[in-house]
C-alpha cells in the first residue's frame, strides 16, 4: 500500500514528506550507529537502489515523482593510519530537487 501511494504521488508537498521521514532515519542511525536503519526505511519509502563503481560499500538510492527527484547516497571510509586505530566514518547525502533544481541537501556523518 505504501510503494503504491508512492508510485501515485503528484506534488512536490508528497517528496518534501518523504525527505523528512528519511531525514529522521538518518538522525535514528546515527543515534544508534547503524546504516541499516536508513537501508530499510529507504526501501519501504519506495527508493530505488542504484549499483555504484564503488562496489557494496558506496550505495546510492532514487526515487522520481513528475519533475521531482529524491536522492540518498552512502558512502564509507576509515580514517586509521598506520599504529592509529579509528572507527569508520559513514557519510550519508540526503537531496531533494526539483525541475533539477536542489531544493534541500543535508549530509550527515557518524563514526561505528
Amino acid at each position: 500500500m505504501e510503494i503504491q501511494k508512492k508510485q501515485n504521488a503528484d506534488s512536490i508537498y508528497d517528496m518534501h514528506m518523504w525527505y523528512g521521514q528519511l531525514l529522521s532515519a538518518l538522525r535514528h542511525a546515527s543515534d544508534a550507529r547503524s546504516v541499516l536503519i536508513v537501508e530499510k526505511e529507504a526501501e519501504r519509502l519506495g527508493l530505488h537502489r542504484e549499483d555504484c563503481n564503488g562496489g557494496i560499500w558506496n550505495k546510492k538510492w532514487n526515487l522520481d515523482v513528475g519533475r521531482s527527484r529524491l536522492t540518498l547516497s552512502w558512502r564509507w571510509y576509515d580514517p586509521s593510519g598506520p599504529f592509529n586505530y579509528q572507527p569508520d566514518i559513514n557519510v550519508f547525502v540526503l537531496a531533494l530537487f526539483e525541475d533539477d533544481q536542489e531544493l534541500r541537501c543535508v549530509e550527515l556523518r557518524f563514526a561505528d
